[in-house]
């Protein structure tokens, strides 16, 4: 039995180098398609690596934008920025932005160009927004967690030498940190999902023989809120992030992110 572990422990190891080695080949390869021009070539081979990191769906991203494919671009942006580390993500940010304003200009949406402070505060948002959006959960628990015991172990020393100023401080890192919190689990509770099809129309009930109440663009986003059959409930979100009417889209027109 024990040598039958180690031979299996021996063949699983092998596999996973080999289908590393595999992936990386696959990537370098779809990486000169891309230079090249390639861009559904490139497709082909990015889509077919396993376990795809936030680089692979990058370059995804690119090349659906190279192909005016607005929605799988946005789509596999948004995947990307799930598993993007904490730093360099205002590149992905920006294109996603500029994005949104592509798309918005092709279906007629007037968007007024916002001056360099209105700009800067944008993409402040943007970042502060992708980072609760994106950061591990646990991370925030922890910090939250350890801002309480060094509470519960220090307050009394800190009240008898009379420092107001850090006990107010830390009351406030907690109620920020628990406010981060709660904006977090808000997201994580959430299914988001992204209209991959030009003019998408949102139906008041799960089939095409109900009513159309409204189009959907490509590259909206939504949150999906149940499913019935080959449809989605859904609630769109608008340019300024908020939701406006629900209603049924078919699963087709729309991928989850």
């Amino acid at each position: 039995m024990k040598n039958f572990i180690k031979i299996f422990s021996i063949f699983f190891v092998i596999s996973c180098s080999a289908n590393e080695v595999n992936s990386t080949h696959i990537f370098e390869k779809a990486n000169q398609f891309y230079k090249d021009g390639k861009f559904e070539r490139a497709i082909e081979l990015y889509k077919k690596i396993p376990n795809k990191s936030a680089y692979v769906n990058y370059n995804l991203g690119n090349c659906s934008y190279k192909l005016s494919d607005y929605g799988n671009a946005l789509l596999y942006w948004r995947r990307a920025e799930r598993n993007w580390g904490f730093f360099n993500r205002s590149e992905l940010l920006e294109n996603i932005m500029l994005l949104k304003q592509t798309v918005l200009e092709l279906n007629g949406i007037t968007v007024k160009k916002p001056n360099s402070v209105t700009l800067f505060f944008i993409k402040l948002k943007n970042l502060v927004s992708s980072w609760i959006r994106t950061m591990p959960l646990f991370i925030l628990q922890f910090l939250f967690l350890l801002l309480w015991l060094f509470l519960f172990t220090y307050l009394r020393f800190l009240y008898k030498k009379r420092k107001k100023y850090a006990i107010v401080t830390l009351f406030s890192l907690i109620a920020f940190f628990g406010i981060i919190l709660v904006v977090r689990y808000s997201f994580e509770s959430k299914i988001y999902g992204v209209v991959i099809e030009k003019q998408v129309p949102i139906l008041s009930g799960p089939g095409e023989t109900f009513q159309k109440i409204m189009q959907l663009y490509q590259a909206q986003e939504v949150v999906i809120k149940k499913e019935s059959g080959d449809y989605y409930k859904i609630k769109a979100l608008n340019t300024e992030g908020t939701t406006f009417r629900a209603g049924w889209v078919d699963k087709k027109f729309v991928k989850t992110i």
